[in-house]
């Protein structure tokens, strides 16, 4: 087991370049799917509930993505040596692009696709708004996902990157005002998590041991 573990560390480190290529593929192929659902909507309307189906489960895998962008960091501040959580920090970048790809299209195929005007966009529900909040944060970090704004940013980027986590309070306030659903344990464990493994940094770094901090 520990032999297979290895082999698997190992080929997402040797063939980094080939699955950053997939990535792409993938963010190709989910924008061509967004267009070709407004031009096959415009011939037809039995297609519209066929692609809002398909806008249903992108809003799921934005959600599945975003809570695994944010495990390594969470792991990281809790101390804990997985080899999964280092492949994921390897491709948190891409995966961060892919879940903001996902919202994107989530958003395009359950409400815009069905705008009959332009007021309708600003005829929100709360949990719509909370979306639309979310979204407008995380596109920033989305354009910023790039090696130049690094470089361009430096100290600013990662500040600018630590908005992911109001975010994810906008995120679960998004689905939490819809229903109570697994979606909604899910970004609420996120954010237990994640308070606890900032608690633990804290606590780390401000122990004292007869007065002194260690």
């Amino acid at each position: 087991m520990l032999g297979l573990t290895e082999n698997i560390n190992k080929f997402f480190i040797v063939k980094r370049s080939v699955i950053i290529f997939v990535f792409k593929i993938i963010y190709f192929l989910l924008v061509i799917f967004v267009i070709s659902a407004f031009l096959f909507s415009n011939f037809s309307n039995k297609y519209l509930l066929f692609f809002n189906s398909y806008g249903v489960y992108f809003g799921k895998g934005a959600l599945v993505t975003f809570i695994i962008t944010l495990l390594p960091g969470i792991g990281e501040r809790l101390m804990i040596k997985n080899q999964f959580l280092s492949i994921l920090k390897i491709y948190r970048r891409y995966l961060g692009i892919l879940m903001y790809i996902l919202a994107i299209a989530h958003t395009a195929l359950v409400k815009i696709l069905f705008l009959t005007s332009l007021k309708d966009l600003f005829s929100n529900y709360t949990f719509e708004i909370m979306g639309s909040v979310a979204s407008l944060i995380l596109f920033f970090l989305f354009i910023t996902s790039n090696n130049i704004s690094v470089s361009y940013l430096r100290i600013n980027w990662y500040r600018l990157h630590r908005f992911i986590y109001l975010a994810m309070f906008f995120i679960f306030l998004h689905v939490a005002l819809q229903r109570l659903s697994i979606w909604t344990i899910l970004m609420g464990l996120l954010i237990i998590l994640q308070i606890i493994s900032f608690a633990t940094v804290y606590r780390r770094t401000h122990s004292f041991t007869g007065g002194r901090p260690l």
